[in-house]
């Protein structure tokens, strides 16, 4: 399709855009460069916090903290570094790692729990009537979805199965026909019916995200 004016024109305009953005890049880079020579090869950089994942990151294939790792966090604290581990996992399933780590903040439940130290700080709940509604609408539509709920006393689930993921720390099972009383947190689904779970958390005005490593589970929580 041949090209008109106009397209030409706002072809150039980007064109010019990215142009402008590559040479800011390089003066940037050129003068990383010249502090990088001029100090010795060193670059420094004032540190005030260091957050880390857990899973896939700070821990080993075989889930263990090294060390090494624990030694780093150390002279963090040390140098008045402030660390934080920011995980999917619930506080008790991380508690573990974190007596190891020992890092002045905990962002938990995928952030909806932050902890300071093993002092609960505050949360992002889902509201019990919204969780009691969201928990009611996927076993209406999704009877064999398996759902872990977290709340402030702890997860329940329907299932029974474990795994790695869930096996550090204690499960209460329930059918989930009594509705919640306690502060939901976040809700995981693995679903049976994966296409319905868009227009519940629509319903609910929650967020709906699918985990990047265990694309069989799905989580909803609060905007």
């Amino acid at each position: 399709e041949p090209a008109t004016s106009a397209s030409r024109t706002q072809r150039s305009t980007k064109l010019s855009h990215a142009s402008f953005q590559l040479d800011n890049y390089s003066m940037e880079m050129w003068k990383m460069q010249e502090d990088f020579s001029g100090n010795g090869g060193i670059i420094e950089m004032k540190v005030n916090m260091i957050v880390t994942d857990l899973d896939f990151t700070v821990l080993h294939s075989d889930r263990s903290v090294s060390e090494y790792t624990g030694k780093v966090f150390a002279e963090c604290r040390r140098q008045g570094i402030l660390t934080a581990v920011a995980t999917a996992r619930f506080y008790l399933g991380a508690k573990s790692f974190l007596d190891v780590l020992k890092p002045d903040y905990a962002i938990t439940n995928d952030g909806t729990m932050v902890y300071e130290g093993e002092k609960f700080l505050f949360g992002f709940p889902l509201g019990k009537d919204r969780a009691n509604f969201l928990i009611r609408r996927i076993l209406e539509g999704d009877p064999k979805a398996r759902l872990s709920v977290s709340t402030d006393q702890g997860v329940y689930r329907n299932y029974t199965r474990i795994d790695y993921v869930t096996a550090p720390y204690a499960h209460m099972y329930t059918s989930f026909e009594a509705p919640f009383r306690e502060s939901v947190y976040k809700v995981v689904v693995e679903p049976e019916r994966p296409e319905l779970l868009n227009a519940y958390a629509e319903e609910a005005g929650c967020r709906l995200f699918r985990y990047r490593y265990y694309r069989r589970y799905w989580c909803l929580y609060c905007r």
